[in-house]
């Protein structure tokens, strides 16, 4: 009999210290990522002409978003920055100093293979690739796991507690006017099935020179939704833009 009640107490006491240590383990990660983390990535570097800043301000933006995510004004966010910094916003793209460029791609939880690394490493233009499951609500809930019935009762508390991560990904081209233009060609390839593609080129004589880059900012922080989410990587990206001039 005394086995038998030593035996009960010994189960008992691992199902307690095995939801004790799932639950305590997913608490410190919530409170390790309590605080809000970004982390930016920029395909290329940028370097406009500090004499062609200086001697206009004038700058024409076409903000586009096609991503998933419509419930933030890019533009307002973006155009707000650019004012902070003394530019002038013009609504006719002919003779402003700066064409800016912007197009919002992906904003939504970061997936397995889909970092703000590999966002940017793919450069302007380049594919957003990720896999179809995502990891941006990652459960914070423990590693030691006693029995089945101390696994679901330390999801169950650890659920309390997610650590979200989300990814913004931008294609960004600013033009700027130079002295005297620029000449080249540009050739586009395009594909006609599975073995044809289609090359074109054709000679370009323009005023402005530019420039592009894609920039990738991914947000982590406990419990946080996708409209917050989009809010902070809204107002960094916003931030990151206006610094490039």
């Amino acid at each position: 009999m005394i086995y038998m009640y030593s035996k009960n107490f010994i189960m008992a006491l691992t199902l307690c210290l095995a939801v004790m240590l799932s639950s305590c383990a997913g608490t410190f990660q919530a409170i390790e990522h309590r605080n809000l983390e970004t982390e930016v990535k920029m395909s290329d570097t940028i370097f406009l002409d500090p004499e062609i800043k200086y001697s206009g301000r004038d700058i024409f933006l076409e903000i586009r978003n096609t991503s998933d995510m419509q419930d933030i004004d890019f533009q307002s966010i973006i155009e707000s920055r650019l004012k902070e910094k003394g530019f002038n916003i013009v609504q006719n793209p002919i003779g402003a100093t700066y064409r800016l460029q912007v197009n919002v791609l992906y904003i939504d939880p970061s997936r397995e293979g889909l970092t703000a690394e590999a966002a940017a490493a793919g450069g302007f233009g380049g594919a957003v690739i990720g896999a179809a499951t995502g990891r941006g609500s990652t459960r914070a809930t423990g590693g030691l796991i006693g029995t089945a019935v101390g696994s679901l009762v330390g999801a169950a508390v650890g659920s309390q507690f997610k650590i979200d991560s989300f990814i913004g990904i931008t294609d960004i081209q600013i033009q700027e006017k130079v002295p005297g233009g620029v000449k080249g060609s540009m050739t586009t390839n395009a594909a006609q099935g599975t073995s044809t593609d289609l090359r074109t080129s054709r000679q370009i004589n323009s005023d402005y020179q530019t420039y592009r880059t894609r920039i990738a900012i991914e947000a982590k922080e406990t419990n946080m939704d996708k409209i917050r989410a989009a809010q902070v990587i809204s107002e960094k990206l916003a931030a990151q833009i206006a610094n490039m001039f």
